[in-house]
């Protein structure tokens, strides 16, 4: 479901608002809690979670990852994206060399 489709309430049974819109973020970390390890205050970072239209998401530290070196957002983005959907396909079509699904 497309951000845009979203917000114009396009798709029957969507979301009504008021919702958290935005799926995936780019952003640098600002602040992180507590029992955050592993996080580095003003890192480059990309993210999946509700609400990335806002200015602020919040995310567990474990679905940050660092935007590689010399990439913009919208590339490092794919990665979010993409990849997560290609396995979701890949796992119930796919068959691994044992004949067993992945």
């Amino acid at each position: 479901m497309s951000p845009t489709s979203r917000r114009r309430t396009a798709f029957r049974n969507g979301p009504r608002p008021p919702y958290l819109a935005g799926f995936e973020a780019a952003g640098v970390i600002v602040d992180a809690g507590e029992q955050a390890d592993n996080v580095t205050l003003g890192a480059h970072v990309i993210g999946v979670g509700y609400g990335a239209f806002a200015q602020y998401v919040v995310m567990p530290a474990a679905a940050a990852v660092a935007v590689p070196a010399g990439w913009a957002d919208e590339q490092a983005l794919g990665m979010v994206v993409n990849w997560p959907t290609a396995l979701a396909a890949l796992k119930p079509l796919g068959v691994s060399p044992r004949g067993r699904p992945y």
